[in-house]
C-alpha cells in the first residue's frame, strides 16, 4: 500500500537551504580528554588532538557552542574508537639463582621504574610470560607469584633447584 505525503517545503526547487543545514555555520564543536593515572582521579578537561596518551583510564565529551542566539547546538550521537597498543617488556641475559629464583618487578623497556601491567592480551587478566634459554637436557622452569607488577621464576633439573644464566624473558600485556 503507497501513503502519499506531502512535503513540509512546498517548492523543493527554489528552495536554497533543502537540508535545513545553513545554521550549521554557527556552530563549533571538538573533542576534550582527560586522563587519569590512578583510575580514579581525573585531571583537566583538554582538546583532543590525535596522538598517544598514557593513563590509566580516558575520559571524553563533546565541546559544542552556537555564535547565533536562535541556532542550538546540538549532537544526535557521539562515538569514539580507541587503540591501546600492546606493552612488552624484556629482560634480557639475566641471571637466575638457585636458591631463591629471580623476582622481576615490571617495568617499561628503557626505564628504571617500576610499572605495572594494567591486564594481559586479549581479555586475559594478567601478562603473557615467554622465557627462552640454552637448556640443558631435563631443565625445566616455573613462574610463581605472577601478577600486574611482577614474577618469580626458578629452574629446576632432576628434581633439584638449578642456577642458568642468559636468560631472556618477555612480558607482553597492557
Amino acid at each position: 500500500m503507497q501513503v502519499d505525503r506531502p512535503l513540509a517545503d512546498a517548492d523543493v526547487l527554489t528552495d536554497p537551504d533543502i537540508l535545513g543545514s545553513a545554521s550549521t555555520q554557527y556552530i563549533d564543536g571538538w573533542i576534550e580528554i582527560a586522563l587519569s593515572q590512578d583510575g580514579s582521579t581525573f585531571g583537566a578537561w583538554q582538546k583532543f588532538v590525535p596522538g598517544v596518551f598514557p593513563a590509566v583510564a580516558w575520559n571524553f565529551r563533546l565541546a559544542l557552542q552556537s555564535s547565533d542566539p536562535n541556532t542550538i547546538a546540538e549532537a544526535l550521537a557521539f562515538n569514539y574508537t580507541v587503540q591501546l597498543p600492546s606493552r612488552i617488556d624484556h629482560y634480557q641475559q639475566q641471571s637466575v639463582p638457585s636458591s631463591s629464583g629471580l623476582t622481576i618487578a615490571f617495568r617499561r623497556d628503557g626505564t628504571t621504574t617500576a610499572a605495572a601491567f594494567n591486564g594481559g592480551p586479549g581479555s586475559a587478566d594478567l601478562p603473557y610470560v615467554s622465557v627462552s634459554w640454552q637448556p640443558t637436557a631435563g631443565d625445566q622452569y616455573s613462574i610463581s607469584g605472577l601478577s600486574l607488577s611482577q614474577l618469580t621464576i626458578r629452574f629446576s633439573n632432576g628434581g633439584s633447584f638449578v642456577e642458568r644464566d642468559n636468560v631472556n624473558i618477555t612480558v607482553e600485556g597492557f
